[in-house]
C-alpha cells in the first residue's frame, strides 16, 4: 500500500514536471519593479518574453487588457525581433508573414477593461522565419497607451493591466509550427506607479525643499531618491537646469 501510494506521488511530480511552464511573458518590467508613468501623458507597455530551450513559437496570440480608470487611449503596437527583423540569416524573410495590432476592444464580462492584441502568424508564404525563441529575457513588443489626466493618482502604485480577451482568437496563445504543440507561459503583469513631477523630495508636496533638493542633485551633492522622474518636469529624458527652472517657475505659481 506504502508503496503504491508513493508511486502514485512520483507519477504526480513527473506530470507536474513535464507539464509545466514552457516560458513566461513579462507587461512591464521583467525585474518586477512598479513601471513610471506620469498622468495625461502617452506611455508605453514593453512586452518580454523567456522561453525554455526547446520552444520554438510560430503563433500568437498577445493580449493585453486595461483598466479603462487608469488608461484612456490604445493607441499603436511596436514590434520587435523576431516579429519584424532586418537583420536575418541568407534564407530567411524580414520578420513574420502576418503580424500585427488588433484595434482595442471592451472586454464584455470584464466590465471597465479594454484590451489590444497581438496576432501573428510565421512561414505562410515565402522564405522561411525566425521563430520567437528567447532562452534569455528579450523584448518582442509594446503597447503605446495613454493615462487619464488625474492627479489624485500621482504617488501611489496601481494595478492597471490583466489578460486579455478578444472573440474570435480567445486569450494569451503560443504554439508551434504546426499548431500541434501548445505552449503554455506564465503571465506577469507589473504595477503602474504614477509620479509626481516636483516633488522631489517624496513627501508629496511641491516647495522651496524641492528646489534645494534637485540644487543638491544637480551641483553633484546629492542623488535624488527612487524615481528619478520626479525631477524630469518637462519630460525630455534629462535631469538638467530647464527641470529647475520650470519647477521654480510651478512654486511661484
Amino acid at each position: 500500500m506504502i508503496l503504491r501510494i508513493a508511486l502514485i506521488i512520483n507519477i504526480i511530480m513527473i506530470n507536474i514536471f513535464a507539464y509545466g511552464a514552457d516560458g513566461t511573458i513579462w507587461f512591464g518590467n521583467p525585474d518586477g519593479s512598479p513601471m513610471i508613468f506620469r498622468t495625461g501623458s502617452e506611455e508605453t507597455i514593453p512586452v518580454w518574453v523567456q522561453t525554455n530551450s526547446d520552444v520554438y513559437i510560430a503563433a500568437v496570440h498577445i493580449p493585453l487588457a486595461t483598466n479603462d480608470r487608469y488608461i484612456t487611449q490604445r493607441q499603436a503596437v511596436i514590434l520587435f525581433q523576431p516579429f519584424t527583423n532586418n537583420d536575418v540569416p541568407k534564407g530567411y524573410d524580414p520578420g513574420w508573414d502576418a503580424i500585427s495590432g488588433l484595434n482595442p476592444k471592451p472586454i464584455e464580462k470584464k466590465e471597465g477593461f479594454t484590451n489590444q492584441s497581438i496576432l501573428g502568424f510565421m512561414d505562410l508564404a515565402g522564405k522561411r522565419n525566425l521563430p520567437l525563441h528567447c532562452e534569455e529575457k528579450c523584448k518582442v513588443a509594446e503597447f503605446t497607451v495613454t493615462t487619464v489626466a488625474d492627479d489624485s493618482l500621482k504617488g501611489n502604485a496601481y494595478d492597471v493591466m490583466t489578460e486579455g480577451l478578444q472573440v474570435p482568437n480567445g486569450g494569451l496563445h503560443f504554439s508551434d509550427t504546426l499548431g500541434v504543440r501548445t505552449f503554455i507561459f506564465d503571465v506577469v503583469f507589473s504595477k503602474i506607479y504614477f509620479v509626481f513631477p516636483g516633488d522631489i523630495n517624496d513627501d508629496h508636496q511641491i516647495n522651496e525643499q524641492d528646489i534645494a533638493e534637485l540644487q543638491d542633485h544637480l551641483t553633484k551633492a546629492k542623488e535624488i531618491p527612487w524615481p528619478d522622474e520626479r525631477a524630469d518636469l518637462n519630460n525630455d529624458s534629462e535631469i538638467n537646469n530647464d527641470d529647475l527652472v520650470y519647477l521654480e517657475s510651478m512654486i511661484k505659481k
